[in-house]
């Protein structure tokens, strides 16, 4: 095998879900809701780093994201589009994280986008890694003896 450095894994999936809706302000327009749902086109698009295989080299299941959606849909929401994309990353994230322990996130773009399917509203998830004052101050401190190192020697 040839020496490639490959610094994500992707994996993208595309759907169409019908949600049961209430309320005055859910996702999609009023005008669309059939039955009480409304039909909604998804799109998801997640990047692991690379070591996040399993042991038979996967990500996570390939019908993973469908079965998740699918599932999801079976509880009626009130949440505008833009706090149900919202909605299904943590809550997708979260399942991820429970169920494939060696997957790591790097981020997890989704959009929802309800009948008549000719807009899109969206979020962006990438996991924020903390970092202490401490760590930041020694991060600091190691930036600048190396520019003052740098300074020396030229």
């Amino acid at each position: 095998m040839n020496n490639l450095a490959i610094t994500e894994l992707c994996m993208e999936r595309t759907g169409r879900v019908a949600w049961p809706v209430f309320g005055e302000d859910h996702c999609g327009a009023k005008e669309v809701v059939q039955g009480g749902r409304v039909e909604i086109e998804y799109w998801a698009k997640l990047r692991f780093s690379p070591d996040s295989l399993d042991d038979r080299g996967f990500l996570v299941d390939n019908m993973a994201i469908e079965r998740f959606m699918a599932g999801e849909t079976r509880t009626p929401t009130a949440l505008s589009c833009e706090r149900l994309v919202r909605y299904c990353i943590e809550r997708f994230v979260a399942y991820v994280n429970a169920t494939e322990p060696k997957c790591r996130i790097l981020s997890f773009e989704m959009t929802l986008s309800p009948d008549p399917f000719n807009f899109k509203d969206g979020a962006v998830y990438r996991p924020v890694v903390p970092i202490s004052a401490t760590r930041f101050g020694e991060w600091l401190m190691g930036a600048v003896r190396r520019v003052t190192n740098n300074r020396k020697e030229a």
